[in-house]
Formats: structure tokens, sequence, C-alpha cells
């Protein structure tokens, strides 16, 4: 590492590292890594002193690298075995994992730029922020075909430790922090934060897509993207749920004459040709759709990440009394909601419904006709039966996914420092008795929801963010 500083005005930093680990066989142990950084701050220049109301003011950027290897296991690259009594209790070894000869280490590739400073005498401060950021040669563990071979006696296939791809985070970071008063016995600062990203998966193994549940992963959309069957509505007719067709999305396949697969043609033999019901597809104002989620198609529909998220506080103190106040925020991104979905549901066996069930689909409304224009209501409960619950509360669709905004309030504080007559009384510098609250409350689009609780926007029945009652009483002699 090399630094260089000149008067507190032109600084500059080199770096470079080399990384080896055990974890990777021994032609890719070794990564390279290195950054370059530089800061200017203008404050000191001379065309910057009659600017009285300006106290300090720097740019700085960099640009480096750093690697990853904690996403293999330690000896990731090795087929290894395991003892095991698959045969009529007779032991022998099995595969547990496949040999991985040419991983290697990821690497995150950082481009940051930030202007920061203070204004009129340190009463307000401010950080701006532009980032982008790329990890290359991904770690994950790829599935392979079944002529592999199973892993140990688990029935499932093996998979490889892979390098598989690119992906990109850029965006902005915005910092504020002031006092809207300040005086001798009286301060009132306020504090805010947003960070806002786009995350953009750029290459992928030979441009494949990976599913997964109810998510995929594929070249220019979030990591995070939900796959799932479009859900339009109820039929007011039937009280059934209605799914858009997408014939676009890679659920709807052929065969060309040779038996190869073949994507996004003009004629399809897809699961919506297997519908055995007579209303398994609704036409309706010039558009098909299916009663049944299947035969619909999955599409790319949004993703978990947040537009944006933060923080945002104030502080108060006056004459010994203090007060704080802290919130965090999200805005943007969706939540699939499946714990909400199987409250939604009835089944044969006794079990526990929603109150939104309560207004579920009772009959057609009068004057309804099959060309109503309303027919298709977006915001309805289907009907509640035992026949048609699976497909018409189908928890991979549309219809659960729900906004993940959310406003927390995160923690209040009120303390008190004694007075210092009575303190000194004491031979003490200061007495301080206060409360802290965590998490007093918690908004969010639906009730009980925590959007906060996967990075991926999935649920699952676990207990809220308690909230926490402190009380102190601290002495400094």
């Amino acid at each position: 590492r090399v630094r260089y500083n000149y008067n507190q005005r032109y600084i500059g930093e080199v770096s470079i590292r080399e990384a080896g680990t055990s974890r990777f066989a021994k032609g890719n142990r070794w990564g390279t890594f290195w950054s370059i950084g530089a800061s200017w701050v203008i404050s000191k220049e001379k065309f910057m002193q009659d600017l009285v109301w300006l106290d300090y003011l720097k740019l700085r950027t960099a640009y480096g690298s750093v690697g990853n290897c904690m996403s293999a296991s330690f000896y990731s690259y090795w087929p290894l075995y395991s003892p095991a009594s698959p045969y009529d209790g007779a032991y022998a070894l099995i595969p547990s994992q496949l040999a991985s000869n040419n991983v290697r280490w990821e690497a995150t590739k950082t481009f940051d730029l930030a202007l920061e400073g203070s204004l009129f005498n340190d009463r307000l401060g401010f950080t701006i922020g532009y980032f982008n950021k790329r990890n290359s040669d991904l770690l994950f563990n790829v599935t392979q075909a079944a002529s592999t071979g199973m892993i140990g006696n688990t029935g499932t296939n093996s998979t490889i430790l892979t390098n598989i791809g690119t992906m990109e985070n850029q965006g902005v970071e915005i910092a504020l922090n002031g006092d809207i008063f300040r005086t001798r016995d009286f301060v009132w600062s306020v504090s805010f934060d947003l960070t806002s990203y786009k995350n953009k998966v750029l290459k992928l193994p030979n441009h494949r897509n990976i599913y997964g549940g109810s998510a995929i992963q594929t070249e220019g959309q979030p990591m995070y993207a939900y796959f799932l069957y479009p859900w339009a509505g109820v039929d007011q007719m039937t009280g059934k749920s209605l799914y858009e067709i997408d014939k676009t999305s890679y659920d709807f396949y052929r065969y060309d004459a040779n038996g190869n697969f073949v994507f996004n043609e003009d004629e399809y033999n897809s699961r919506i040709n297997n519908a055995r019901e007579e209303d398994a597809l609704v036409e309706y104002n010039g558009k098909l759709y299916t009663t049944k989620p299947q035969y619909s198609g999955r599409k790319v529909s949004g993703t978990s990440i947040p537009t944006a998220y933060g923080s945002f506080g104030t502080q108060l103190s006056w004459k010994g009394i203090n007060f704080s106040a802290l919130f965090t925020y999200g805005i943007g991104g969706k939540t699939l909601d499946s714990v909400y979905a199987g409250f939604m549901s009835v089944g044969d066996n006794p079990m526990a419904i929603a109150e939104d069930m309560l207004n579920s689909w009772q009959g057609a409304p009068e004057g309804m006709t099959a060309d109503s224009p309303n027919r298709i209501d977006p915001n309805a409960i289907p009907q509640a039966n035992t026949y048609d619950y699976a497909d018409n509360n189908a928890s991979n669709s549309t219809r659960f996914l729900t906004s993940s905004n959310y406003l927390v309030f995160k923690n209040l504080n009120i303390s008190y420092d004694l007075p210092m007559k009575w303190v000194s009384a004491l031979k003490l510098q200061n007495i301080n008795i206060g409360v802290s609250i965590d998490n007093l409350f918690t908004k969010t689009a639906r009730t009980g929801m925590n959007p906060q609780q996967s990075y991926s926007g999935s649920q699952t029945i676990s207990y809220v963010t308690p909230r926490v009652f402190s009380f102190q009483l601290s002495a400094r002699f």
C-alpha cells in the first residue's frame, strides 16, 4: 500500500493484494486484487476562502477489486465420498461431492464517487455519492444432469460449484444532518439518509436462465426477480380466479420435426392444451384467460429489491433533557406473501383462515353478464370452496405479490442529566437517568408481514420484531 498526502489537500492511495486459498485447486489458488483512490479537499483552495458559509468540502473517488472465496467449502474442488449403508445394511462409499477443478476466486469491482462537506458553521453536513459495484465469476452450485449420478442416498441431483456469471449494482447514496436550532440551552437536530440502487444480472452461463421455485435469474433482470403466474382477478360470473395467458412465457414450448426444443414460436404444445375441464379456458373482451394457473404461463413479475431504503431521525436537548427518535423505511419492491396465501385457502380439515375470507365471492352481482365491462374484478376475493381452492389461491401467482413499503419506529430515547449541584454533592461528574424503547411500531401494506425478513422477498411464519423497553441509570466519576 502506498499513500500520499500533500498539505491535507490532495490525498492519494494505491494498494495491491495477492490472496491465496486452499479452497481452490492449485491452478486457481491465487487471486490478484488492487485499488486506487484519490480525494481533493476543495475548501482548502485559495479560490474558496471567500466563501464564509462553507466550512468543508471534499471530492473523493476510488476504484478497486476485492475477492471472495467464502462461498466455497474448505474442500470445494475435491471429489468427496461418504460412508453409508444404502444396500440392506452393507456399508459402501458413495459420492457426496463432485470435483470442481476449474472454480476460482469471485471478484467484486467497485467504483464510487462522492462529494461531502459542511456548511454554516457546521450546522449542515451532507454526503452525496454514486457507486457501481460489479460482481464477476459468481460462485454458484449448478445442478447437474441426472446422468451424473445422485448425491449420497438422498435421491437429489448432484451440483458442482461453478463460476457462473456477472451481476451489477449501481445507485446513489445521500446523507444529510443539520441543526435546526442551536442555542446555549436548546439544540434541535435532524438527520436523513437514503440509498437507491438498481440490481441487474448481466451474464449467465450459455445465456440460460436459472429457475428456483417462484424466482428466476435471467440476463437483464434483477437477481431477485419473481417468476409467477399472472393473476387477472375474479370472474364475477363464477367466483373463480382467472389467470392471463402469456404465450411468450418460458412455460410455453414446442418440439420441431427433429425433436429439438423450440421457444417462442407461433404454435405451441403446452400444458394449456391438456385442460380437461370445459371452463378451463375463458375468452373475454378479445383476450384468453384460464382458471388453471399452470396453464397460463409464468412471467417475470417484479423484484423484491426496494427502490430506496434508509433512515431519518431527530434529536433534541434542553437543559439536561435529551430526546431522540429514529425511523427506518423502505420504498418499492414486492413481497410474495405466501403466509397470507395459506390463510386465504380452505380445506377439508379444520384450519385457521384470514378474516378477509368473509368477503369472498358469494354469487354473481345483479345484472352481471358475460360481456359486462367489469366482469373481471382484480380486487375481489374468489369463492371459498375446497374443490377450487388450489387454483383460486395459487401462492405462486401475482395475486399475493404485496408492496414491500415499510416504516419502522426503530428507537425512542428520553433521558435526563441531573442538575450539577446534586451531582457535585456526590463527588460525581454526571448522573443520567432515562428510558429507551426499540421497535415501537412497524407499518406495512399488510399487518403481520415483515418485508425486512428476507432479501428474496419470501415470508415465513415467525415472531414479529419484539418491542423492547430499557431503563438506564448511568454515572460518570
